[in-house]
């Protein structure tokens, strides 16, 4: 049997019964009745040593066999139904390590597919073959216990070897690892048949034993791995799919390879191919969600490396795309993709089994629900699969609120021990203790720190996870970050009272110092974000006193007026904390989310706005003080809408401006409608009443006023009426303004009723229109009230968090610190994201800006791979399971429709073949008959002449 090989990537199994020679031969028949029915239910390759078989593919009629398989056997296998025999032609020495490899192969070429080799000894026949000689992994299972003992191969040592010893019971825990010689490996106890294993499913119990020993391997001092990194993600991956994963995360010390990926989407990791994946994840081009940063893989040929995003640009060589990638931060992104390949392949019950097992971070959970809700709103998938679908999705969710509530308790527990100067008993406890990160004399909240440093916050309003931004632990932790307490009662309103009214005091004496006590205490107060915005609007809300003071009561034309002077001081300080945000944006990196938010755009426009008023006001000349007056009342005007952007600060008028933004946005595209509609009306009337009139700006401006004032009452009925000797038709007359223009007699008949018309239209309908359109708005908005107002929250904890504790219009005294914390931070460096909590001096931290709030520490993410593992026993699998049944039975269903249509589609397309040959054949034997009927032609032809010849 000759058979090409494919390349695949679903690496499987390929179980090889070690059974010996001389046993008894009913149980070797027994036994090959087990193997052939376990392989026809797993599908999977196993191979009987003792009787030298392979059964495969899940066959019950096709076996492969050896030319040294004893005709007995065959026997048995034609009086089990088996027809076919099939045989390599491998020339093989005379031992079992060469016979081995035959069958190895014969797997390989028979499935298409790579193999797992593994041998299970059955009746020590470990001990009478020559397998235990190989470089594969040997199982050996105990009868009458739930012992496993593992026997992992040495490089270059066929005499010793390493065993490691678990159970059934949690068969990816190694308990003792210890070297045993080769002689010994027996047991009286060990099973005989398939039947005498303790364990449910064997194929799992395999690759959790083979998982365990690989990562038991690379644990020791003396590695010893020669089994490759396949065997780990191969074995992961098919788990996943067939969703039997049961090991938790903490026996996984080594992320999966990133050909998990391509064992998933069956097809090599490209840029080219991740370009196509994303681009066809509409969810994912929505919310704008980047795919992973990825490294060309190196060839001999070229050094080529070059770093970048997976954009959807075209590249000049479009060969590079069609090379294989290596992603860059696998380690830390190995689970999320590995996750979101499962669910976009619609493993459902994988990419369940690994959030319940805590591999999955909170970030991915989120992201997953949109490929679940972008699953659900195609239109290729059924009602009760959308239903499902949402059901999945609210598990996720369910899960991800799980996860931050176990952080979250974590911090509450560490900040309530440390307050209390409580003792740590365990060295355990104490070496976990030392790992605590301290900032200004408190616990790092680590549950904050992920949904606004890390933004998982931003992931939820991205994703709109409102069941996620509604739960009440994310509510508590984004309130505590907030407002420093989980909620505000009337003695922390009145904290913030008094914190504000004495903050011209405190300020500038915590510049000297903020360690000191009360100083610290008073610095923590200020440090809220809370505290920074009312401060800030507190200096808004003077500018704008101050501004109004000056233009209505103290405008000098002639100089410099005192309110001019506190005027340009306030701005002057309020210039120097936009720059100083700039330099903070080009310092972290943000500068593009800088120029893009329209708040910081309009505060330049305010400062230069006024900046260029007060030069023009100190011109000569009405064209100066005219265009002085106008910029400074627009720049007044933007120091308004600043001011309502800072009343956003609290949750009743937030979501309310958020409703006079949408209204807004409704109100225009409103007007295109009413313009079109008050021009016709405009142009109409005045058409009618007055023909032929003298065209200007005056003049349009007159015929258009018409129709605008009458949205709002003014129908003007007596102007549209008068008649001699009050108006006049003669032109010279009435363009001299000494009477006014007489209307039309037409128009004075068909006025009236397009007046009549158009009120109806434009007052009646469209008015009416454009209030059922702003109750729509409002109604809508006041529903996802929660939802804006932790998107309106997030926010001002993005942009405060980060900024110092002295408002705009303290920013000139607090100049020489923002100056000395510079200079301090140029010294050391560009801020990397790596660093230790507190690295940079206290004066970048107080006077610049919160270096610590860029910092990815090391202690947050411990602090939620601890949380992810012991929400894993508070998530509840059955929830998932009865989802996820249904999901993959689905699945299954519409898996085997597709491959009976295939099969059926190839067997007609095996018929069709079959008729081509036919007809060619015929067309062969066609064109024959026809050579011979005119041979025969020529030869009677031929010999009719010889006759005639003849006779004559």
């Amino acid at each position: 049997m000759q058979k090409k090989k494919k390349r695949t990537f679903k690496p499987t199994l390929y179980l090889i019964f070690a059974n010996p020679w001389n046993d008894d031969n009913v149980k070797n028949l027994e036994l090959m009745g087990e193997i052939i029915d376990f392989a026809k239910t797993t599908k999977l390759p196993c191979h009987i040593i003792g009787q030298r078989v392979l059964f495969h593919s899940g066959s019950t009629t096709t076996v492969c066999i050896h030319y040294k398989t004893h005709k007995d056997t065959i026997n048995e296998l034609i009086v089990r139904g088996f027809k076919t025999f099939q045989r390599g032609d491998i020339i093989v020495d005379e031992n079992e390590k060469d016979e081995i490899d035959y069958f190895k192969k014969m797997a390989s070429y028979s499935i298409g597919e790579d193999v797992l080799p593994v041998i299970i000894s059955m009746s020590n026949g470990v001990i009478q073959t020559e397998v235990r000689d190989l470089q594969i992994p040997i199982i050996r299972l105990m009868k009458n216990t739930q012992d496993v003992s593992l026997i992992w191969p040495r490089e270059g040592a066929y005499e010793t070897k390493r065993e490691h010893k678990t159970d059934t019971r949690k068969p990816w825990r190694i308990k003792t690892t210890q070297d045993i010689k080769t002689q010994d490996i027996k047991s009286e106890d060990e099973i005989i048949l398939i039947t005498d294993i303790r364990y449910d499913n064997v194929e799992a119990l395999v690759c959790y034993l083979i998982i365990a020993g690989y990562l038991k391997e690379t644990q020791l001092p003396e590695k010893n791995v020669i089994i490759g990194p396949d065997y780990l993600t191969a074995l992961s991956i098919y788990l996943l799919k067939k969703q039997i994963w049961k090991i938790p995360k903490k026996y996984i010390g080594k992320t999966f390879d990133q050909t998990s990926l391509e064992y998933i989407h069956e097809q090599v990791m490209t840029a080219d191919f991740i370009e196509k994946l994303w681009s066809n994840q509409n969810s994912f081009l929505n919310i704008k969600y980047k795919p992973p940063k990825y490294d060309f893989e190196k060839t001999d040929s070229e050094d080529y490396h070059a770093t970048r995003h997976c954009c959807f640009s075209r590249q000049k060589n479009k060969g590079k795309k069609e090379r294989r990638i290596d992603i860059t931060k696998w380690d830390y992104e190995c689970y999320g993709l590995v996750f979101f390949a499962l669910l976009q392949k619609q493993y459902w019950s994988g990419a369940t089994q690994l959030i319940e097992k805590g591999y999955i971070r909170i970030h991915h959970i989120l992201f997953g629900c949109v490929l679940l809700e972008d699953e659900a709103n195609s239109w290729k998938t059924s009602k009760i699969m959308k239903e499902k679908l949402q059901h999945l999705k609210s598990a996720f969710t369910e899960s991800a609120i799980i996860i931050t509530s176990c952080i979250y308790e974590a911090d509450v527990k560490a900040a309530k021990e440390y307050s209390d100067g409580k003792k740590i008993g365990s060295k355990e406890e104490r070496t976990s203790w030392n790992k605590v990160d301290i900032e200004f004399g408190d616990c790092i909240n680590h549950s904050g720190r992920l949904l606004i440093n890390h933004g998982l916050t931003t992931d939820a309003i991205v994703t709109e996870n409102n069941t996620f931004l509604e739960n009440e632990t994310v509510q508590k932790i984004l309130n505590k970050t907030w407002y420093g307490s989980e909620r505000v009662n009337c003695q922390a309103i009145f904290i913030f009272t008094i914190l504000a009214a004495v903050h011209l005091f405190v300020l500038p004496l915590l510049m000297l110092n903020m360690e000191a006590w009360p100083l610290l205490w008073f610095y923590k107060k200020y440090k809220l974000p809370f505290m920074k915005v009312l401060i800030h609007m507190l200096g808004f809300l003077v500018l704008l006193n101050a501004y109004a003071y000056m233009l209505l009561f103290d405008y000098g034309d002639d100089g410099i007026t005192n309110s001019d002077c506190f005027i340009i001081a306030l701005i002057a300080s309020f210039a120097v904390d936009e720059i100083k945000q700039v330099t903070v944006a080009i310092l972290r990196g943000k500068i593009k989310r800088y120029t893009t938010d329209m708040w910081n755009v309009s505060d330049w426009l305010f400062i230069m706005g006024y900046a260029t008023g007060m030069i023009l006001r100190a011109g000569e000349g009405i064209g100066f003080q005219t265009a002085s007056k106008c910029l400074l009342v627009v720049a007044f005007m933007l120091l308004c809408i600043r001011i309502l952007n800072l009343c956003c600060m609290t949750e009743f008028l937030g979501p309310k401006l958020v409703i006079i933004k949408k209204m807004i946005k409704d109100t225009i595209a409103f007007m295109i409608i009413m313009a079109v509609i008050t021009v016709w009306f405009s142009v109409s009337n005045y058409a009618l009443l007055y023909p032929n009139s003298q065209f200007s700006l005056a003049m349009i401006e007159t015929i258009l006023s018409n129709g605008v004032w009458m949205l709002f009452g003014e129908l003007n009925l007596d102007a549209d009426s008068l008649t001699v000797p009050h108006c006049s038709f003669n032109r010279t007359i009435y363009e001299s303004e000494a009477l006014p223009r007489c209307p039309t007699q037409l128009g004075l008949r068909l006025t009236p009723y397009l007046k009549a018309f158009y009120c109806l239209i434009a007052v009646i309908l469209l008015l009416n229109l454009l209030i059922a359109i702003y109750s729509d708005s409002y109604n809508s908005v006041q529903q996802k009230s929660g939802f804006y107002w932790r998107q309106i929250q997030n926010n001002f904890l993005e942009e405060y968090c980060i900024k110092t504790i002295f408002p705009i219009h303290l920013q000139l005294l607090a100049l020489p610190g923002t100056i000395i914390s510079l200079c301090y931070y140029y010294q050391q460096g560009p801020l990397s994201s790596e660093e230790k909590l507190n690295n940079r001096p206290m004066v970048v931290r107080v006077f610049l800006y919160n270096t610590n709030y860029d910092l990815r520490l090391n202690t947050t993410k411990v602090a939620e791979e601890n949380g992810t593992m012991h929400a894993k026993g508070k998530i509840d699998p059955k929830e998932f399971d009865a989802i996820t049944r249904e999901l993959d039975s689905n699945n299954t269903d519409q898996e085997t429709t597709t491959e009976k249509d295939d099969k059926r589609i190839s067997d007609i397309m095996n018929k069709l073949d079959k008729i081509d040959d036919i007809s060619k054949e015929l067309k062969e034997i066609k064109s024959m008959l026809e050579t011979k009927a005119k041979y025969l032609d020529e030869t009677i032809k031929s010999a009719s002449q010889g006759l005639e010849t003849n006779m004559h």
